[in-house]
This record gives structure tokens, sequence and C-alpha cells, in this order.
């Protein structure tokens, strides 16, 4: 994926990385947050955190030729490599996830500091859920059911996205004077 956006004082160059599935089964909760009248979801230290990423980033140059010289498939890499790195943390010990929302900031964040050549970073999580599922058959046959069978379900559902910049404002400049190009 890659935008271009360019007029006669800088480029802009959107890239990003579509679709990947990531799931931790183990290291993931959510509690402790604001209940209203239409909170569905019970509080919970350990559950099943698995979404879709789509992230996109942002280099903003003032001359073609600057962005040429980036290594987009080095950038690439770093960009998905950090955001991993702070879902699953280190192989032996993990990371532990208080919420989708806390591990999209620190992965927006690491890519932020990890990649000083962009200058904005998106990320788009949805949240799908894994619901626990006693069988019967566990029950029939005196097994206990310690949460280790998990349906899916589309149901509740949520699209948590954030946007972390290295900009003074709370937004980078817009893009809305600039002629775009498809690449």
């Amino acid at each position: 994926m890659c935008d271009v956006f360019m007029n006669k004082d800088r480029v802009v160059l959107q890239s990003g990385l579509q679709s990947l599935s990531v799931m931790k089964t183990t290291q993931s909760g959510w509690a402790n947050f604001l209940r209203d009248n239409y909170t569905t979801l019970p509080e919970t230290t350990e559950r099943i955190l698995a979404t879709t990423l789509d992230v996109k980033w942002t280099y903003t140059r003032t001359k073609l030729s600057e962005l040429l010289r980036l290594d987009f498939d080095g950038i690439h890499r770093q960009i998905r490599d950090a955001a991993l790195g702070q879902f699953f943390g280190p192989p032996k010990t993990g990371i532990y996830s208080k919420g989708v929302q806390e591990t999209l900031f620190k992965m927006a964040s690491a890519a932020i500091e990890t990649v000083k050549e962009i200058d904005t970073v998106t990320f788009s999580l949805p949240n799908l859920h894994f619901l626990p599922c006693s069988l019967p058959v566990y029950q029939q046959n005196g097994i206990l059911f310690e949460d280790d069978v998990f349906i899916p379900s589309d149901e509740p559902h949520g699209l948590i996205t954030a946007t972390v910049s290295r900009w003074k404002t709370a937004r980078p400049p817009s893009t809305s004077s600039l002629r775009r190009s498809r690449l």
C-alpha cells in the first residue's frame, strides 16, 4: 500500500501493512475499565487477545528525491517488528496487556520511537472475541472446566484506532492542498 501527495513545497508518502492477524492466548486482560449501561463484557484478568492489524505510516519531505533514498522494505520490517514486540513481548516471558487500547498505544509508540524516518503512525485493530465455552461432555464426565475451550464470536465487536505523531499539534499538516498519486 502506498499513496503519495505532492505540491511545490513538500511530498507526503503514506505506506503501511494490512491484515496481519495476531493472537495472544495468555497474558491479556480487560479489567478496571469505565462501565456504563451499555457495558456487556465482564471484567477478566486472563483472556484471549486477537486482532487483525492494519497500520499506516507517513513520511513528509521537501523533495521526492529525499523519500526515494529511504529503505522502505527495512522500515516496513522495523515497524512490523516493533509492533509485534509490544504485542507479544519476549518469547520466554511475554508481556501483559491490560487491554487492546493500551497495547495499540504501546505498538504505535514503539514504531515512532524505532523508525525516525516516519512522522505519524495509525493503528486500527478490530477486537476479535473468543468466549469461554464449557462443553457438556466435560460436565458429564466430571471434568473441571478451566477456561480451556473457546468459541470465536463476532459480538461484542469493537474497532480501536489511534494515531501517534511526532507533530507538536494533535494532527499532522493537512494533505488537502496536495496532488494525490497512487503507486
